[in-house]
């Protein structure tokens, strides 16, 4: 399970499996500047967290990964996924936030997607940056199923990259 800083500096998640029976993901937080707090609950998680830095540095209860920056001074995704790839990791779920999300989507680097929708007005937090990228490239969902779970929405399908999701609206047209 993927988070950035930002997502520990605003909620302090712990990132474990509570309320059904399995295995607890390992947890990995993209922090360029190694900002982790000391307090932070994920760093009692189960697993170690691995951090994914710029830098060496020790974070007790963590491991650092020190990857390259991207042309944008951050951590490289795609080396962090091939990174990941060496240690094993096969999928990734990514719980946010909005900066890591749009940077995936931006790259092409995430193929699926579950969104959940839920009956309340939250203000002032975005699933996605849509500043970051001009609206004809924003991704989209095919095949797209949903269910209801309490009063939520649940919306998953895969992630269709703008110019297919396009030939897929023309070619069904055309049918």
């Amino acid at each position: 399970i993927l988070v950035g800083i930002g997502t520990i500096l605003a909620d302090d998640p712990r990132l474990t499996v509570r309320l059904v029976e399995g295995p607890q993901p390992q947890p990995i937080v993209l922090d360029s500047r190694l900002r982790m707090p000391r307090s932070a609950r994920i760093l009692q998680h189960p697993r170690r967290p691995w951090i994914a830095a710029l830098q060496t540095g020790n974070v007790a209860g963590a491991d650092v990964v020190v990857l390259p920056p991207d042309q944008n001074g951050q951590v490289d995704l795609q080396r962090l996924l091939v990174e990941m790839g060496e240690r094993g990791v096969r999928h990734i779920m990514v719980e946010g936030g909005a900066q890591v999300i749009s940077r995936l989507l931006c790259l092409g680097l995430a193929n699926y997607a579950v969104i959940t929708v839920a009956p309340r007005f939250v203000g002032g937090y975005h699933a996605y940056n849509l500043s970051a990228v001009a609206p004809a490239s924003i991704p989209a969902l095919g095949d797209v199923e949903h269910t209801s779970v309490g009063g939520d929405v649940i919306l998953w399908g895969a992630i269709v990259a703008p110019h297919t999701a396009e030939i897929s609206a023309e070619k069904a047209t055309a049918e």
